[in-house]
């Protein structure tokens, strides 16, 4: 890498430099605020009192602040991932209307105008220390610079708003601290082409300052910390399985890095473009993903769908040949397509002995299904079993939903209840035209002869039948409304207000897994079944008065005949239900 700033002021900046830098910094005269009960994120540099660290400070023990008002803010450092990266995870709030940008007379480029938080002083981060704004394709801003010192050439970036001195201040501030401990080690960072990214969050609430940060080797393609880390500590992967192995982890980390290079493909001519081996390594892997779903199209495994891998290809290999000044398009995309590619191998637990080799399927021993639930699932002519499985196979493990079948298996849900609803309000006005039309026939036949064949029995149970299949049928309504309007808008690949993982995690019981959610979603289909059910006996019973006994032979077999088929149905219904899919495998534990 060179040591000149590649598209910026050009400095070369040594350790003497960044010192001096800092100290110009800090001694910059700032407007007065009177507000010493303000938050820290509004105060000015000079407010604070500078708290240099020994030499021999402990690397994770950054040195508090103390405001004017004598009130002291801790800071904290952690280790933090491109996942992790602020854009990800935070949104900036705008509480009060922008005011109005005046522009310079016959040349609207040069309004002098930026962007500053309100309560915050607007600041040049490339005067006051060499910083370089870039813009991701995204739209994120974020700003690098390159330094040079004992630890040789490298790249700081930070998407920390450094347009406010605040920002600068407390970024300069944990630059200088990394850069003091990294001095200490120059044998880990002589010759190495790695880079430093930084970030600072806030919590005023708490009166900490969040110094985060990763290191990313380019040499290896992975990030790297200054002291020991797990990676996938705070991933619902690893609180029920952790890594397996070095080499699984590197999935991981190989994944980090690549999110990296998506994340800042603009901060120099390198990092704007990718080796052609890299490219053929991408359309391998997505041509993979498009033959494998036509060779075992049922459980296929990759990432994406046919159709998304053969187009996502096509676009990659136009953004390649079609580059763009400094656009970094080219590299966001294919830094996501690898990252997401390794990130499913990692989930998918391959190089362990444990791999998943079909879509949905579980390491875990099969969970046995409680009392309760083998009860419910007769009574609702096992329809939650289908809706059980479906749900363990878009859940991994209980673990992370497989979001790229959630539009499917929320489209299928939504379509079922849609005709559900349909057919009930059609079997509802066949139960009204049912009870008026025997009302009305009722009405018109000799009472004597309804009393020798016993309507006087017979009738109100026959109308009590009807109503309870009325019930029914209102019931599978409105339970089909409702699940209706709670999935509505999921059913497509483009839909962000969902949560599908935290939606899974409540859903989830801790006694009986998602048997609850899978008996809700069947409500509307065994509701109908048992409104259908009910007016087949009404119509039964309506045949009694005023029959014979030869018609009575003939509705009784035509009944047992019915039911015998619907038994059978049923049956079947619940043997076709593949819940042995897999046969696991049984090793020793230890």
């Amino acid at each position: 890498m060179d040591a000149e700033t590649e598209g910026g002021s050009g400095h070369t900046i040594d350790d003497s430099h960044f010192t001096d830098s800092l100290t110009t910094l800090m001694e910059v005269e700032y407007p007065n605020q009177s507000d010493t009960r303000r938050s820290l994120c509004r105060q000015s540099p000079q407010d604070a009192k500078i708290q240099r660290m020994p030499e021999t400070d402990t690397f994770g023990s950054p040195p508090p602040v103390t405001d004017k008002a004598g009130h002291t803010y801790r800071r904290v450092l952690q280790e933090s991932d491109p996942f992790m990266a602020p854009r990800s995870t935070e949104q900036v709030l705008v509480h009060d209307r922008r005011p109005p940008i005046t522009l310079t007379a016959f040349d609207t480029l040069e309004s002098p105008q930026r962007s500053c938080p309100p309560g915050q002083v607007l600041t040049d981060p490339t005067k006051r220390g060499g910083w370089i704004l870039a813009l991701h394709p995204d739209g994120t801003l974020y700003f690098h610079k390159a330094w040079q010192g004992e630890c040789g050439p490298f790249r700081i970036l930070t998407e920390a708003y450094l347009l406010s001195e605040d920002m600068l201040y407390e970024i300069t501030e944990f630059a200088r601290y990394m850069w003091q401990h990294m001095k200490l080690l120059p044998h880990k960072f002589v010759d190495k082409n790695f880079e430093l990214v930084i970030n600072v969050k806030m919590d005023v609430e708490a009166d900490t300052i969040i110094w985060s940060y990763y290191l990313i080797d380019h040499v290896r393609c992975m990030p790297f910390w200054m002291r020991e880390c797990d990676p996938v500590g705070n991933r619902r992967i690893a609180q029920r399985f952790g890594a397996f192995s070095t080499e699984h982890l590197r999935h991981l980390l190989k994944a980090m890095y690549w999110q990296y290079r998506a994340l800042y493909p603009c901060h120099s001519e390198s990092a704007a473009v990718l080796p052609d081996e890299t490219h053929a390594d991408i359309a391998a892997d997505l041509a993979w993903c498009a033959a494998v779903p036509i060779i075992t199209p049922s459980r296929y495994p990759p990432p994406y769908t046919a159709e998304e891998a053969i187009r996502l290809r096509d676009l990659l290999d136009y953004l390649q040949k079609n580059p763009t000044e400094r656009s970094g398009r080219y590299v966001d995309v294919a830094g996501r397509t690898i990252s997401v590619m390794e990130r499913w191998r990692f989930d998918q637990l391959q190089n362990t002995h444990a791999v998943r080799r079909f879509r949905g399927q579980s390491v875990l021993p099969s969970r046995a299904d409680s009392i309760l639930y083998r009860m419910a699932a007769p009574i609702l002519f096992y329809a939650p079993l289908k809706h059980l499985e479906d749900c363990r196979g878009l859940f991994l493990d209980g673990i992370q939903v497989d979001e790229s079948q959630w539009a499917q298996h929320v489209r299928k849900l939504l379509e079922g209840w849609q005709k559900f609803v349909l057919n009930s309000t059609i079997l509802l006005n066949a139960n009204l035209a049912f009870l008026s039309l025997h009302d009305a026939i009722l009405g018109s036949t000799n009472d004597a002869v309804n009393d020798l064949n016993g309507s006087s029995l017979v009738v109100p149970a026959m109308t009590t039948l009807v109503r309870f299949s009325m019930a029914a049928c209102l019931g599978s309504v409105a339970a089909g409304l409702l699940l209706i309007g709670v999935h509505r808008g999921e059913d497509h690949a483009g839909d962000v207000r969902t949560n599908k993982t935290a939606i899974m995690h409540r859903l989830q019981s801790q006694h009986f897994g998602l048997e609850l959610p899978s008996i809700l979603y069947s409500l509307p289909y065994a509701l109908l079944m048992w409104s259908a059910l009910l007016f087949l006996c009404a119509f039964a019973v309506s045949i009694f008065p005023g029959s014979h006994w030869p018609e009575r032979a003939v509705v009784v077999a035509a009944l047992s005949l019915v039911t015998t088929t619907l038994v059978w149905c049923l049956q079947i219904s619940r043997d076709s239900l593949s819940r042995s899919f897999f046969r696991p495998r049984r090793h020793a534990k230890g």
